[in-house]
């Protein structure tokens, strides 16, 4: 009965009142989710604060290799072109620019091997490897980031410059973090010489074989030797004084000393051609007929015999402008075939006053051979005194291929020559890219020559100096020559030819 008593004595639950068991089991399992989701955040974040600079550091290697490719390039193609040799030579070779011995290694490979010039060590440092500047603070030793130079070789027709760009805790520390390579393909080629500025650039001498004896330039301009791309003639400057006075006006037969600073040899560059000249012109005709005219003039024969546009009076020998080119009615510059011109006695007056004339050898064999009295000059209209300080309006080319193998050789037939001596021809231009130009005695003459074969032993003075211009200023006036022109001192261009690809760390 007692204990039936307390049976019936239970209290009762109270209605919307927890067991405090479960109480405590649910609030364990809420604080376990909130450490576990704490913990999950935590993690998070600190992947994401790995993952964020793991980028970083990426974008840093990749930055400093961006940044390293922009610096080399911009050195090699400086605005003084000191360096832009180096576009032409490997870069395993470039440690020897910078000592005292490296001629012999680098001037072998260059297209102007007296360009080269020693480089200091500053800027062989930039070159090759530098930090890029600037650091990430993350609360320990600062990121920073750096590149280095990892190759340029030629690849075909190409150069490829590649560099590395490197991320890393400390400078120099080699803790690195990242890497990054990116490499350019580059076209290399010459850049004419400038078209205004500094005139001493342009060559107005310029042939493949030379023989100056005491000849000399007054005013600006250089003397250029034109090689040919052979092996030979680049192992010929593979010694440290190769470019020194005494070889180089040995390589020219030249006794002027004062010649030795203008010499600048080249290799593998063509002559200047007969296109600079030929655009645009009108070529002589005969009026009756339409066809070309071909000149014979020599004044050992009766004259005229079959061309009576010429004038004789006393000794001289006139074309009038009026009569040569007349379907010229723009006044464009007139082209004169020659065969044959051989004056001794008489002078050849070409009246050049409203536009320029080219006497143009046109056959193999042609030539202009002027001695004793003979000269050929260009005058004004109706005038027969020489212009003066405008050799600009005649121009004397060949482009007839020369059967002489040497200076010396006065036996081969159909040799295609220019021949003066004193002031038999005191102002023009005279290129023959494929023919002789000689002396029979020591001449003077205002102008340039640009031959395949200079034979001026007897000794030429050159006067590169118009009136109060530059010879090759004057003439690049007139004439308008191309912008790629390379007649004398030109600089070496990398171009990009494609976009910078960054590549996987090789």
């Amino acid at each position: 009965m007692q204990l039936r008593r307390s049976i019936r004595r239970l209290p009762r639950a109270v209605p919307g009142q927890g067991d405090p068991g479960m109480a405590l089991l649910l609030a364990v399992l809420i604080g376990v989710v909130l450490i576990a989701a704490a913990s999950a955040l935590l993690a998070i974040q600190l992947l994401s604060r790995r993952s964020g600079a793991s980028a970083s550091n990426r974008d840093l290697a990749e930055a400093a290799a961006m940044s390293g490719l922009s610096r080399i390039v911009a050195t090699l193609n400086g605005s003084s072109g000191d360096y832009r040799y180096l576009w032409e030579v490997p870069s395993s070779a470039w440690a020897d620019a910078a000592s005292s011995a490296g001629g012999a290694t680098i001037r072998p490979l260059l297209s102007q091997p007296c360009s080269f010039k020693p480089i200091d060590a500053a800027t062989l440092a930039v070159l090759q490897a530098s930090a890029v500047g600037g650091e990430r603070q993350d609360g320990g030793v600062p990121i920073t980031s750096r590149y280095n130079l990892r190759s340029y070789s030629k690849t075909g027709l190409d150069w490829v410059l590649a560099v590395e760009g490197l991320s890393e805790r400390g400078q120099g520390s080699g803790a690195l973090h990242a890497r990054s390579l990116i490499a350019r393909r580059f076209e290399v080629g010459l850049l004419g010489v400038p078209r205004t500025g500094n005139w001493e650039d342009w060559a107005v001498l310029a042939g493949k074989e030379l023989e100056l004896g005491s000849s000399t330039v007054t005013g600006p301009g250089l003397v250029q030797l034109v090689l040919d791309d052979t092996d030979d003639n680049h192992n010929s400057f593979a010694s440290s004084n190769s470019c020194d006075s005494g070889p180089l006006l040995s390589r020219i037969s030249a006794s002027n000393n004062n010649l030795a600073s203008r010499i600048w040899p080249t290799l593998g560059q063509t002559m200047p051609g007969a296109g600079w000249f030929e655009s645009n012109t009108v070529i002589d005709k005969i009026a009756v007929t339409g066809s070309e005219r071909v000149w014979q003039i020599d004044d050992s024969q009766t004259f005229p015999t079959n061309y009576p546009d010429a004038v004789v009076s006393g000794t001289n020998i006139i074309l009038p402008q009026s009569k040569i080119c007349q379907d010229n009615s723009t006044n464009r510059p007139c082209q004169v075939r020659i065969q044959k011109i051989r004056l001794r006695s008489r002078s050849l007056l070409i009246e050049a006053q409203d536009r320029p004339v080219i006497l143009r050898l046109t056959y193999s064999g042609s030539t202009i051979d002027l001695a004793d009295q003979g000269k050929i000059c260009a005058v004004r209209v109706g005038s027969t005194s020489c212009y003066s300080g405008e050799p600009q309006r005649l121009v004397i080319l060949g482009t007839t291929p020369d059967a002489a193998t040497s200076c010396s050789d006065s036996t081969s037939s159909d040799q295609s020559f220019v021949s003066i001596t004193g002031n038999t021809l005191p102002e023009a231009l005279v290129v023959l890219p494929e023919a002789t130009f000689r002396l029979s005695g020591a001449a003077t003459l205002r102008g340039l020559v640009w031959a395949k074969r200079i034979c001026a032993s007897a000794g030429l003075t050159l006067l590169s100096q118009g009136g109060r211009d530059a010879v090759i200023k004057q003439a690049n006036s007139t004439w308008s020559f191309p912008t790629n022109a390379t007649a004398g001192k030109s600089l070496i261009r990398g171009r990009g030819t494609s976009t910078d690809p960054f590549q996987p760390w090789q």
